[in-house]
């Protein structure tokens, strides 16, 4: 088995001390999103839990408590430096990415992914502005990871709520390539690596790489194990991610993240986080 924690919230920015109390009682109850009164246990030892995958935009409070953790694990950390119109409880940019430097250091490059999802358009977010961003950003992730996982916005209704005030844009298929080649020909210059995401194949260029974010090739290595070839099929069409299970809570994460797909509205999830205490076993 492996632990997504968490696609629904960002369980090392605000529910870190949560989660090492359950990881040291070893079980972890999860409420179904859909039907609250069904509750599956996951047992850390009799399920047999391979890899933890975590999901964050600020491992900053975490970073103390790593060392507490002796299952495999590593993180996928979110960088996309929007800023506060549409991520509004982000750190700024500069302790992002000296978090980001922290946490690689203390785990390794490999085990630091980066993403730059998702990426957005609008009249200012243009193309010429994600190529200074994204160069900005890999000229100073350099060295502190191996490997970027960029994907496209999908429009969930969601999200189409909370960003009616922004004009989205979208870009032809012939842009889109163009967009998909330079990122890579930026990235590589860094010496990062950079995957795609829930995309299309038609898309992607001859060298591009399509890969996933609960990534069967990075758990193998880190485990030291082989894993079947199976796919999530709880997630979108295009999604190539290995079957996970994941442990947080929709409508529960105060990032700000105007584009998030876990959150009906922020005063939901605020007033939801309003309701955690890290000593019961659920998040809320």
């Amino acid at each position: 088995m492996i632990i997504s924690a968490s696609r629904r919230t960002d369980i090392p920015a605000l529910y870190g001390e949560w989660f090492i109390r359950q990881y040291k009682k070893g079980i972890f109850y999860i409420k179904n999103p859909f039907n609250q009164s069904q509750i599956r246990i996951v047992n850390l030892k009799e399920d047999n839990v391979k890899c933890i995958v975590f999901w964050t935009k600020n491992a900053k409070p975490f970073l103390k408590k790593l060392k507490q953790i002796d299952t495999p694990f590593y993180f996928l950390y979110t960088i996309t430096n929007y800023g506060k119109i549409l991520e509004s409880n982000v750190p700024e940019i500069a302790e992002s990415i000296t978090t980001f430097k922290n946490l690689s250091l203390k785990i390794g490059n490999e085990n630091v992914i980066w993403r730059y999802d998702p990426i957005i358009f609008t009249e200012n977010l243009n193309e010429s502005w994600h190529f200074k961003n994204f160069e900005f950003l890999a000229k100073n992730l350099k060295n502190y990871t191996k490997k970027c996982i960029a994907s496209f916005i999908y429009m969930y209704k969601k999200c189409i709520k909370n960003l009616n005030t922004l004009d989205i844009q979208n870009k032809s298929e012939k842009k889109l390539k163009y967009f998909i080649q330079t990122l890579e020909e930026i990235s590589n210059k860094y010496g990062i690596e950079t995957n795609w995401c829930c995309i299309n194949k038609n898309l992607l260029n001859k060298n591009s790489i399509k890969s996933s974010c609960i990534n069967k090739n990075i758990i193998e290595k880190l485990t030291d194990s082989k894993l079947s070839p199976l796919k999530d099929k709880n997630q979108r069409q295009q999604c190539n991610c290995y079957p996970s299970v994941d442990i947080g809570v929709y409508n529960t994460c105060i990032n700000g993240c105007k584009y998030c797909y876990a959150n009906i509205n922020f005063d939901l999830a605020y007033k939801n986080y309003k309701k955690h205490n890290p000593n019961y076993n659920f998040i809320i």
